[in-house]
């Protein structure tokens, strides 16, 4: 069943407190061989198994899952995949584990996914069919969550359209993982139909409630949606805005379509960039990249290899997904992959950061105080 995701509640203010919020930064440090790359581009996923936490670090050019203990950051598995043959897995973007013999990994723009157990051996291949008709391209990864219901795993989709119709495309796709079978449900919301948006700005995520519902953040879109997990039927929406951004349509661009433009907008504007719940201190955060004034960092203008240094702030939200307050995070140098560990939101950082050493992945694992008065 695939709905349009449509404003159906009154837009009153959803700021409970705007309390002032502080917060502290524990930095974790995971020991690499020479070999592995600090990046996992996104492929990254917190694990519980046996009693113990891990971040299973996806390494695509080895072509690997490495299994860290986040308590002790030793390497406890690992998962390597051949590249050709009968257990070939030539490329993949991204993956999800549910046990050490049922891992997924996939290559979203060939539509393929492979059930791989712990040795690497492929248990069975997925593949759909490359029709340019679906306007929802499979399992292109945001760095988001698999999310499970019985055999239906739930992740998102990116559109397969035109810039100048990209918001029209589906957002989510469930996937059965008995039969193959692929669903698209929730779209973007109707903001989009209003004005042209950078490509960031059309990001898309979303965090499962603990009572089995989808939260959803729309980079442009100054509201939450409460979503149904199944049909994308919106169930509630919460203004979740923050103090240091205003969102800006990116202009008339698309058609005839100017890259150089698009790129440049892409890397300055300010947009929302994740939501995440947080189950261990019962909160929601939303990511919020910030504007830049600067399209690259001014001391390493006259580096030819020179990258956009983001900054970012937080929101923070209830359980009810009342605005608590937001903080602005002072440090650069991180990177857009977030995400919750027992030791709080957290953020790797990024190769080009000052602190980025070889042999050492390393992130930034924030807790928030706020501040009641």
């Amino acid at each position: 069943m695939s709905l349009f995701i449509v404003a159906i509640l009154s837009c009153e203010s959803n700021t409970k407190y705007r309390a002032p919020i502080t917060y502290s930064a524990e930095k974790i440090k995971i020991s690499i061989d020479s070999v592995t790359a600090r990046s996992s581009g996104g492929m990254q996923q917190i694990w519980h198994h046996k009693g113990k936490e891990y971040y299973i670090h996806g390494d695509k050019a080895k072509s690997v899952l490495l299994f860290f203990d986040l308590e002790s950051g030793k390497l406890d598995y690992k998962i390597p995949m051949e590249r050709q043959g009968p257990n070939g897995v030539p490329s993949f973007n991204g993956f999800f584990v549910k046990s050490l013999d049922s891992v997924y990994v996939y290559h979203g723009y060939s539509y393929i996914m492979w059930h791989i157990d712990r040795s690497g051996e492929v248990k069975r291949r997925y593949q759909w069919s490359m029709d340019n008709s679906i306007d929802g391209i499979l399992l292109n990864p945001y760095g988001e969550d698999a999310i499970f219901k019985g055999d239906l795993v739930y992740l998102p989709s990116s559109p397969n359209l035109g810039m100048s119709e990209f918001w029209q495309g589906y957002v989510s796709q469930s996937i059965d993982l008995e039969t193959g079978e692929v669903n698209f449900t929730t779209k973007y919301s109707p903001i989009f139909e209003k004005g042209n948006y950078v490509y960031a700005h059309s990001n898309v995520s979303r965090t499962l409630t603990p009572d089995g519902k989808l939260v959803y953040s729309f980079g442009a879109e100054d509201y939450l949606y409460v979503t149904d997990l199944v049909t994308g039927k919106v169930l509630d929406k919460k203004l979740a805005k923050s103090d240091h951004i205003t969102v800006q349509m990116a202009g008339d661009y698309l058609e005839p379509f100017d890259d150089e433009r698009w790129n440049e907008d892409a890397a300055t504007l300010g947009y929302y960039k994740k939501v995440l719940y947080d189950k261990y201190r019962n909160y929601y955060y939303r990511i919020v990249k910030l504007e830049s004034h600067d399209f690259y960092d001014s001391q390493s203008s006259n580096n030819p290899y020179r990258v956009m240094i983001n900054k970012y702030s937080v929101i923070v939200l209830d359980e009810d997904l009342n605005v608590l307050g937001e903080v602005v995070l002072d440090d650069q140098g991180l990177t857009d992959k977030w995400f919750i560990t027992s030791k709080g939101l957290c953020s790797p950082v990024s190769d080009y950061s000052p602190e980025a050493i070889e042999n050492e992945i390393l992130f930034y694992c924030y807790s928030f105080s706020i501040s009641y008065e």
